[in-house]
């Protein structure tokens, strides 16, 4: 179907290299959701670009194509091929970014008022060169052209991936992360629930080494206790499994449970968070348990025994 329909193939292949659906992963609206200006400025490899000097270079060579569509002489983008951020704010960011969207945008209505035969014009900035320059990506066809972009824009996306989690990876702590036995469960009782009642609830979970906790505000008092003291008739929140930081841990260390929130969040895997004196640990249902695991190996944490 799609040699049949050459324009709407490429508008196809456009819209899932830039926005989704994308056949070798995140496309690059995916790639930069959540990336903050901070870590797009931050060279995480001395020798690399940054994500930022990568969003321009994206936003600059499809610029280029989408000139030369209209009928402009091939060459290097007239913002350069690497240009460097003047500042570096958060402004400065999201119109970098906006840049490079409307650059996507301007380059699809191109490729939509193109008619077939278009496609086969050779792109050469010298007619008397028809081999063209590589590196300018001249010497071959439109079609070529639009299907190299489409190339570029996923080989500069799995580079911000990449670079992505280095930064993160540096702007973290790494963590060695226990499993503790057990599936566990959250009650919820009036706030007016006497320590006695409270005390009588949390007994059954009370065995040595076995994890539970009360915790009251004005609105409410939360039990988390092993699932298996429960009656199954008792009102809770059942079916999560959890993971302890290997303690003590400083009252002064920073981000603890954002380095281990930020991956799960980013995977959509909601968390219940317990703080005690030494440590941290965090909850998560038993049926994402895997894709949690596979979030925290990502983002660096280890998995201990014991």
């Amino acid at each position: 179907m799609h040699s049949e329909t050459p324009i709407p193939a490429l508008l196809d292949q456009l819209d899932r290299a830039i926005d989704r659906g994308a056949w070798h992963g995140p496309a690059l609206r995916e790639v930069l959701a959540g990336v903050t200006a901070a870590e797009a400025a931050a060279r995480p490899l001395p020798t690399a670009h940054t994500i930022w000097e990568l969003v321009l270079h994206l936003a600059s060579w499809t610029e280029e194509v989408a000139a030369r569509l209209a009928g402009e002489v091939p060459g290097e983008p007239r913002a350069g091929d690497w240009p460097t951020p003047a500042t570096t704010s958060d402004e400065a960011w999201m119109a970098a970014r906006a840049r490079l969207w409307t650059a996507c945008d301007e380059l699809r209505s191109a490729v939509a008022g193109l008619a077939a035969t278009d496609l086969e014009r050779w792109v050469a900035a010298d007619s008397a060169d028809p081999a063209g320059d590589p590196v300018l990506g001249t010497g071959v066809s439109v079609a070529g052209m639009l299907h190299g972009l489409v190339q570029h824009h996923a080989y500069h996306g799995g580079q911000i991936i990449l670079l992505t989690k280095a930064v993160r990876a540096a702007a973290r702590p790494v963590l060695p992360l226990r499993l503790l036995p057990g599936r566990y469960a959250v009650r919820r009782f009036d706030p007016a629930t006497s320590l006695v009642e409270l005390a009588a609830a949390a007994a059954p979970a009370a065995g040595p080494g076995e994890l539970w906790c009360l915790a009251r505000t004005a609105e409410e008092v939360s039990l988390l206790t092993a699932e298996a003291s429960l009656a199954p008739t008792v009102a809770a929140e059942r079916g999560f499994r959890a993971l302890a930081v290997a303690g003590p841990l400083p009252f002064g260390l920073i981000g603890i449970v954002a380095a281990l929130a930020d991956p799960l969040a980013a995977q959509g895997i909601p968390i219940f968070v317990v703080s005690t004196y030494d440590t941290d640990l965090v909850l998560v249902r038993d049926e994402v348990l895997p894709a949690a695991l596979d979030a925290l190996r990502d983002a660096g944490h280890q998995l201990i025994e014991g």
